[in-house]
């Protein structure tokens, strides 16, 4: 089952300060009259409610400094906390079967960027569903990040997909479930997280656009360019590495010297984790970079570089740039499940967003476990395939 719902309402302030720690014995006073709940410590420690939940049910799987262990334990002391022991009582033992997924949006996000995510969150839900979760899919807009409607739900799970550091702490604190962070880097190793891994396929893009260039040589020397490219298309497919075979092989230093003058461009939509922007841009120079905006700024650009090979994270951004130049000089890392909208002879990375689906449901499963010790901090979904244009 599958449920719709979207909150627009201002974020509440949070942090914890000196006037925060000296009102705490007002505190005291005034939650008297109102049971105090984990929420109240988290926001008085400055930390998420899972923390509060691991100190307070004795998580020692959990790394958390002794620093903040102690003060969590202070200040629910200071403020009379008392365990809800029937609800502890049915940790690990329960499941209400429902999990959410949210979304960032934006009122002016345009129809490329609101699509990105849509095959990836259809998937999750299709696979959840089969597992006999209902899912809850909310959208949230990406500045006044609020989620009222899904705090009012007893939840399994909470998958958030690329998220702004600091809106993503501010949720956190508020859910006391596995949270799974997807197109995400947080720096906090409590949380797992789900990312393709782009800096991989940049490289096998600039590879792939480098591997073209010398077949192209060696065709004009009188070589036979069609069965190279069918080569290394095998080996691309067979390998997802840079060792395309041992003719062929291209280090980091060979790909730098092919590209000489024919420097690739970037296009890219706009991320709201600001940890996915700088990965995707490591490779190229600003002035080679291009974060769409509209198809009139991206058509200018693409004309500005023409001669140039482009990459192109997402296949829509690539679809609006196929009529100002030639498919051999593009590459696509598809990434939205909308590769049948590809013109012929570009050449294409491909993520299927069913194995980022599975592999954030496995990451899910091991957390609902209690399998701390066996979930990386950062699990990096690759390419399924890699393909040259004949």
């Amino acid at each position: 089952m599958l449920l719709f719902s979207a909150a627009f309402v201002p974020d509440s302030p949070f942090g914890y300060d000196n006037k925060k720690k000296k009102a705490n014995s007002h505190l005291v006073g005034e939650r008297r009259m109102n049971k105090v709940t984990m929420k109240d410590i988290a926001e008085a420690a400055n930390v998420s409610l899972a923390t509060v939940s691991y100190v307070l049910n004795n998580n020692t799987k959990q790394k958390i400094s002794e620093e903040t262990r102690q003060r969590i334990l202070k200040i629910s002391k200071e403020l009379q906390y008392v365990p809800n022991m029937a609800a502890r009582s049915l940790v690990g033992n329960t499941s209400s079967k429902l999990v959410a997924i949210v979304t960032l949006k934006n009122h002016h996000d345009q129809p490329w960027h609101r699509s990105r995510y849509y095959d990836l969150t259809m998937k999750l839900q299709e696979l959840l569903n089969e597992q006999g979760y209902d899912v809850i899919v909310a959208g949230t807009d990406s500045e006044q990040v609020e989620l009222d409607i899904i705090l009012k739900r007893t939840l399994d799970a909470l998958f958030i997909i690329d998220v702004p550091e600091q809106h993503f702490f501010n949720i956190s604190r508020k859910f006391t479930v596995p949270i799974i962070v997807i197109d995400s880097y947080i720096a906090d190793t409590m949380f797992r997280k789900v990312v393709p891994d782009y800096r991989s396929a940049i490289e096998r893009a600039r590879t792939m656009i480098a591997a073209r260039t010398l077949v192209g040589n060696t065709d004009n020397a009188g070589g036979k360019s069609v069965e190279k490219m069918s080569m290394l298309n095998s080996e691309l497919n067979n390998e997802l590495n840079n060792e395309l075979n041992s003719e062929l092989k291209l280090t980091n230093a060979r790909v730098n010297e092919l590209l000489t003058g024919q420097e690739p461009f970037l296009v890219t939509g706009k991320f709201n984790n600001e940890g996915m922007t700088s990965v995707v841009r490591e490779y190229f120079r600003p002035e080679y970079v291009y974060e769409m905006g509209t198809r009139e700024g991206l058509e200018q650009y693409v004309r500005a570089h023409q001669g140039n090979p482009g990459i192109f994270i997402n296949e829509w951004l690539a679809v609006m740039a196929a009529p100002y130049m030639k498919a051999e000089d593009m590459t696509v890392i598809v990434n939205a499940g909308a590769e049948y909208l590809l013109p012929s002879g570009v050449r294409r990375i491909v993520y299927d967003n069913e194995d980022k689906a599975r592999t954030a449901i496995a990451v899910m499963e091991k957390l609902l476990r209690r399998e701390y010790d066996e979930i990386e901090d950062y699990n990096f979904v690759g390419p399924s395939i890699c393909e040259l244009a004949d």
